[in-house]
């Protein structure tokens, strides 16, 4: 079955970080179904690299991100100027709700590593940088920033090479834990 929209309409989403992410890992899965088919294996079962619960956390996060940093100004325009309308105080404590629960996502997801650097001696063509949860959740849920970018700009993959399975899966983790 197809699911169209309101009288047979398709939808349309707009992809972000967690739909390029998505995507891979499920190109990863069919390369890999395809290998162990071919081979006589059992196929392995799909698991998506994050529950539904995670995805909407990290949307939910941008767009509040996006309505507390818009912060327009109330009644700016010539239109409203013409008396009538509500509260005035509504803004502002709509406003003030807005950035309290931003900052009470940003302490849920604490300043912890998500990826560090150990045993690793900074040279010039080595030089990698720690990666907080709060630098991933920004990266990936406000920047559509995938893994493999969050690497590169720390360091850990150079222009022209692919990201190593260990700090991709790494990186997953901690971000599907920091969204938990």
């Amino acid at each position: 079955r197809v699911q169209d929209g309101f009288e047979g309409r398709k939808t349309m989403h707009i992809g972000d970080a967690f739909d390029v992410i998505e995507g891979k890992a499920r190109t990863a899965y069919t390369k890999a179904a395809n290998r162990a088919g071919r081979a006589g294996k059992d196929l392995p079962v799909y698991i998506p690299p994050f529950t539904s619960a995670q995805i909407c956390m990290g949307r939910t996060y941008r767009a509040l991100f996006e309505k507390y940093d818009s912060k327009g100004v109330k009644c700016s325009s010539v239109e409203s100027r013409s008396g009538g309308g509500s509260d005035g105080d509504a803004f502002i404590v709509a406003l003030l709700a807005d950035g309290t629960n931003l900052a009470r996502i940003r302490e849920r997801i604490g300043s912890g590593v998500a990826l560090s650097v150990r045993g690793v001696r900074p040279s010039r063509c080595n030089r990698r940088g720690m990666i907080l949860d709060r630098t991933l959740v920004d990266a990936v849920c406000l920047h559509d920033k995938t893994m493999t970018d969050v690497l590169r700009g720390a360091g850990w993959v150079r222009v022209g090479q692919s990201a190593k399975g260990e700090h991709v899966k790494a990186l997953t983790r901690a971000l599907a834990a920091a969204l938990d």
